[in-house]
């Protein structure tokens, strides 16, 4: 035991001298722990520059893209206002191609509306495009509108417009006038001078017009002599007594004018429904056949020339050329082949230029 103690301690001290080398050797770990570190942060700093660079760039793109969406959705809103408000709407015109700039949203739209028309509405298509910059995003928007009548038969120009839904109760325009378009399912009545105003102001009336004017002084214009006229004043009277003409054969009667009938209505208004009946009718008596002549003007020395003439109940001809100085006979021939068959024409006088008068007898008596 005491041989192995001097041993035993000069092993102990040669490792304690060996460990003490290796430590004096690792003086330089410092530095390697330090360009560890650095390259650790580096990487994880442009970790996060490129995570943050690409949320940066996705948020520009999102916001774009909303923004473009928004102008989109602009441009639809301002053709909904423009249609709305036309005085016709089914003009297919009124919405053409259109762009807006909007700073606020940082950029611009562009609408525009295509109109179909049908029988009994108009179809628009509006169409709306947004687009903005940095980055350039863009964002199209479709809608459609349809513009009807509002009973069967409207006029499709009724658009902004004074409304009633009752079909029950009269639309009572009393003492005032009416500049804008108006429409009622049920009846409309004017009362007390109401009226209806503006050139092109529409109605759509689902029933009837009523209108009851107030007492309004009147006057008619018929000939002042009334020359064969009984009763001429009594055209413009409920009375119960026509005003009738007698005329003479052959002859023709003075006209029955009739005007300013005091109705109350706006002057442009269009009144359907009335019918108004006149009869001027000869005595059956003379048997006189018609009479026609023949004659030139001009004094022409050289050419032709042609009648065309139309048969009671037939239809119209034309004969062949006839001289400029010819007889009553070839005139008369000409009408009988051509148009009105033989016996049917009688023509005298002559030649042309001087006149010639053919009568019309036979088939064509008394007519």
């Amino acid at each position: 035991m005491d041989d192995l103690t001097p041993a035993l301690i000069d092993f102990c001290a040669r490792a304690v001298r060996r460990a003490a080398r290796r430590l004096a050797e690792e003086h330089g770990i410092s530095l390697l722990l330090a360009l560890i570190s650095l390259a650790v942060l580096s990487t994880v700093g442009g970790g996060v520059a490129v995570y943050t660079s690409s949320n940066l760039r996705a948020s520009y793109t999102d916001r774009s893209n909303a923004s473009a969406y928004h102008l989109a959705q602009a441009g639809l809103a301002e053709a909904l206002s423009r249609l709305e408000g036309a005085d016709d709407p089914t003009v297919t015109t009124i919405l053409p191609s259109t762009t807006r700039q909007d700073t606020s949203l940082g950029g611009k739209y562009t609408y525009v509306g295509v109109a179909v028309p049908a029988t009994d509405r108009v179809t628009w298509t509006l169409t709306s495009t947004g687009s903005t910059g940095n980055p350039t995003r863009t964002s199209t928007l479709t809608q459609t509108a349809v513009v009807r009548g509002l009973v069967p038969g409207a006029d499709l120009g009724s658009w902004s417009r004074f409304y009633q839904d009752d079909p029950t109760n009269c639309l009572t325009i009393d003492t005032v006038s009416m500049p804008a378009p108006l429409a009622t399912k049920g009846d409309l009545c004017l009362v007390n001078g109401g009226s209806i105003t503006g050139a092109s102001t529409t109605l759509d009336v689902g029933k009837s017009i009523y209108i009851t004017g107030p007492p309004v002084t009147g006057s008619t214009d018929y000939p002042g002599t009334a020359t064969g006229w009984t009763n001429p004043t009594n055209v413009f009277s409920n009375n119960g007594v026509y005003t009738t003409n007698a005329i003479a054969a052959a002859s023709t009667g003075l006209n029955e004018d009739a005007t300013n009938f005091t109705l109350g209505l706006p002057a442009t208004a269009k009144i359907l429904g009335i019918k108004v009946s006149l009869e001027r009718q000869a005595p059956v008596c003379c048997n006189v056949n018609e009479v026609q002549t023949i004659s030139e003007s001009g004094s022409p020395t050289a050419g032709t020339f042609t009648l065309t003439g139309t048969p009671p109940g037939g239809s119209s001809h034309t004969t062949a050329s006839i001289a400029r100085n010819a007889t009553a006979a070839t005139v008369q021939a000409a009408l009988t082949a051509s148009i009105y068959g033989t016996g049917n024409v009688v023509c005298t006088g002559g030649p042309l230029p001087s006149l010639v008068t053919c009568t019309f007898q036979g088939a064509y008596a008394s007519m």
